[in-house]
């Protein structure tokens, strides 16, 4: 049997934006994640975050995380996870719509995880401490251009079953 999934309703992509990023910046500064992992399962269900985008039922799960990726540096790495409860996939195009009102047009990173129930988009986008988002590194990227916009596909794409 499913377990029952518990979502935050929200009345469009731009309300999912601004409650998202609220919520996930929040727990980041509450909580040290990389002390206690188990906390990110914990508040999943304050990350998540439903609306309808272009006829579409989507679910976004919004994170960021402050990490030392390089030694003697910190970045925040954000990411951003798309899928459908009710189809399969969802169009690449609406979720690149969704993943460019929530990081812009520079620096994004997709993953594709797959999973026997659906295709999630796992998008992710690193900062320095200055604010300034960094490119990623091209030894596990692809650049990629969709409708004008350069973003970078992971070379490998996990699947759970």
């Amino acid at each position: 049997m499913k377990e029952q999934f518990i979502v935050n309703r929200v009345d469009g992509l731009k309300e999912a934006i601004k409650y998202a990023r609220l919520m996930g910046y929040v727990l980041q500064e509450q909580f040290d994640y990389n002390k206690n992992s188990d906390l990110d399962v914990i508040f999943k269900d304050y990350k998540t975050w439903g609306f309808n985008c272009d006829g579409y039922d989507i679910y976004v799960y919004f994170n960021c995380v402050e990490t030392e990726f390089v030694e003697d540096e910190r970045y925040v790495i954000e990411t951003l996870q798309i899928w459908s409860e009710n189809l399969y996939f969802i169009p690449f195009n609406v979720a690149f719509k969704i993943v460019m009102a929530f990081f812009g047009n520079e620096n994004f990173v997709l993953t594709q995880i797959i999973t026997p129930d659906k295709l999630i988009y796992c998008w992710n986008k690193m900062y320095d401490v200055d604010g300034n988002s960094t490119k990623p590194d091209k030894k596990i990227c692809i650049e990629k251009n969709f409708m004008g916009t350069d973003y970078y596909l992971s070379k490998e794409v996990p699947s759970f079953f």
